[in-house]
């Protein structure tokens, strides 16, 4: 993707980064291009907006629920909401860090066949 920053403003009461994302190649993603507003304090996503091949909005992502864990901020729940209807909520949970994965875990190999012992 190329990024794009576009302003700084607030969502909600949070200080946010707005930032447009462009695929370099959009012949392998449904979407021309999304917006995401970054929490400017903890840099996780606050909102997504998701514009089609013509630029319409298609898909809006919020992020519902950000909570500590291990002490570090996370998201917890999200939800995308299509603008034809319906909505999909996401939720993360049994949430690990630091849970002692190698560098080496990191590869194109393990992205395609990750290690049994760190999927469940």
């Amino acid at each position: 993707d190329t990024h794009e920053f576009l302003r700084e403003e607030d969502l909600g009461n949070r200080p946010a980064y707005v930032i447009k994302n462009t695929p370099l190649d959009s012949d392998i993603v449904e979407f021309s291009s999304y917006t995401v507003w970054i929490d400017r304090e903890n840099f996780l996503p606050l909102k997504a907006e998701y514009f089609d091949k013509g630029g319409k909005l298609y898909k809006t992502m919020t992020t519902t629920e950000i909570r500590d864990v291990q002490g570090i901020p996370t998201v917890i729940k999200a939800e995308a909401v299509p603008v034809d209807g319906g909505s999909t909520l996401i939720e993360f949970n049994d949430i690990k860090y630091n849970a002692g994965l190698k560098e080496n875990i990191f590869t194109e190999r393990f992205l395609r066949r990750p290690p049994r012992r760190w999927v469940k």
